[in-house]
């Protein structure tokens, strides 16, 4: 690899990450958000208690040894492109759109329970991508820059589906 090529893996190597790592703060920040926004006690309560069943949600499944990043990676070394494909591309887009379709819905209703639904997905969704791009981040180099598709497509598919589907005044 020429030095030019080196310097722009370098470089989306780190756009990568400080995409990855901003889209996390994101998430936290909305579920913060989400959870304080409330005047009432009772209700900041189960919107944090619902934040915390998607935590454990996910971790959950993780002691049972359903491992997503682990699936995404073991995958993604799969030779054959259309599998390959689909992992590392076409999934993580199509969940990243249904989280934003979730959401937004989800707002639509604007009630106290339709803001725990929000919370509770979020939490999980949370700490499923965070999870992702641990294990994935851990084994992209600049070289390789395949095991960051999962993560860059579902913030990909989070950003398009809001932008374009999201009205303001809801």
């Amino acid at each position: 690899m020429g030095s030019i090529e080196r310097i722009v893996s370098l470089i989306l190597f780190g756009l990568i990450h400080v995409l990855a790592v901003s889209s996390i703060i994101g998430m936290v920040i909305f579920i913060v958000g989400v959870i304080t926004g409330e005047d009432d006690g009772v209700e900041r309560l189960l919107r944090a208690a619902a934040a915390a069943a998607g935590l454990l949600i996910y971790l959950g499944g993780r002691a049972y040894g359903l491992s997503i990043p682990d699936l995404m990676a073991s995958a993604l070394e799969v030779t054959k492109p259309l599998i390959k494909d689909l992992v590392s591309i076409v999934a993580p887009l199509a969940s990243g759109s249904f989280v934003a379709f979730f959401c937004i819905q989800t707002m639509k209703r604007d009630s106290d329970i339709g803001a725990r639904g929000i919370v509770l997905f979020s939490a999980l969704v949370f700490t499923m991508f965070s999870d992702t791009y641990a294990v994935l981040a851990s084994q992209a180099t600049p070289n390789n820059l395949a095991l960051a598709l999962p993560n860059i497509t579902f913030v990909l598919g989070v950003i398009l589906y809001s932008i374009f589907s999201y009205k303001t005044g809801y």
